[in-house]
C-alpha cells in the first residue's frame, strides 16, 4: 500500500507514476528508463515495493501478447534480465496443498493478482509456446531450483533472462535475493483503493 500520510502526498506519488508504455489500457514502465530508478538493481521484494509506491506491481505476463511486449523491450534495449511478479508458493499457507504438488510444476502464481500460472511443463492457455527456458545452470528445463544445490537457497521468484544460458529470452526461476532491474504495471487493486479513498484524485 502507499505509505504516505496525506492526500497531497498520495496525489504527488500517483501523479508522478511513470507511464512509459501501454497495453490494452494498462500502463507499464521499465525501471532502467526512469531517472529515479535507472541505476537501481533491487531484490525481488524491494522491486515490488517500488512498483507499489506508484499504485503498480511487478509485471505479470498472463497472455502471450503481454509476454511478447516485455520480450521485445528486453531485446530492443539489450536488457540482461528483469524481475516479474512470478512467485513460487513455498511459504506459510502453501504447505499441505495437494493442488500445488509437485511445486515445480503446479506451485507458481502471479503475486500481483494472485492468479495461478499454468503448469510449468505445459503451454499456457492461448499461447503458442512455453515461455520457460529449456535449459539453465544445471542444463535442465526451467524451473530447476538450481541454487538450492549450491547454497541451499530456493529459487522462488520468476525472472526473464536474456540469453544468459544461450537460450534466447526466456523465463527462469531465480533466488529472490538477486538484484535486478524490473518492469512495473498498473495494479487495479491499488488504483481502485486509492480512488475509493481519495475523491477526485487523477490516476
Amino acid at each position: 500500500m502507499i505509505m504516505t500520510s496525506s492526500k497531497k502526498d498520495i496525489e504527488r506519488d500517483v501523479s508522478i507514476r511513470p507511464k512509459e508504455f501501454n497495453l490494452r489500457g494498462r500502463n507499464y514502465f521499465f525501471s532502467g528508463h526512469v531517472p529515479a530508478h535507472s541505476r537501481q538493481k533491487l531484490d525481488w521484494l524491494d522491486a515490488r515495493n517500488v512498483c507499489r509506491e506508484y499504485c503498480m506491481d511487478l509485471v505479470s505476463m498472463e497472455t502471450q501478447e503481454e509476454n511478447n511486449m516485455i520480450f521485445r523491450l528486453i531485446q530492443s534495449q539489450n536488457v540482461p534480465y528483469i524481475w516479474t511478479s512470478g512467485r513460487l508458493c513455498d511459504f506459510k499457507g502453501c504447505e499441505n496443498r495437494r493442488d500445488l504438488e509437485p511445486k515445480s510444476l503446479y506451485g507458481w502464481f502471479w503475486s500481483a493478482n494472485r492468479e495461478k500460472m499454468a503448469p510449468t511443463n505445459q503451454l499456457p492457455a492461448g499461447w503458442g509456446f512455453n515461455p520457460w527456458s529449456q535449459t539453465g545452470h544445471k542444463k535442465l528445463r526451467q524451473p530447476d531450483n538450481a541454487e538450492f544445490d549450491i547454497n541451499g537457497t530456493n529459487e522462488s521468484c520468476l525472472a526473464v533472462l536474456n540469453n544468459v544460458y544461450e537460450d534466447g529470452i526466456a523465463w527462469h526461476d531465480v533466488a529472490c535475493y538477486h538484484e535486478k532491474p524490473f518492469v512495473c504495471e498498473d495494479s487495479d487493486e491499488l488504483l481502485n483503493y486509492v480512488a475509493s479513498t481519495n475523491r477526485g484524485i487523477r490516476l
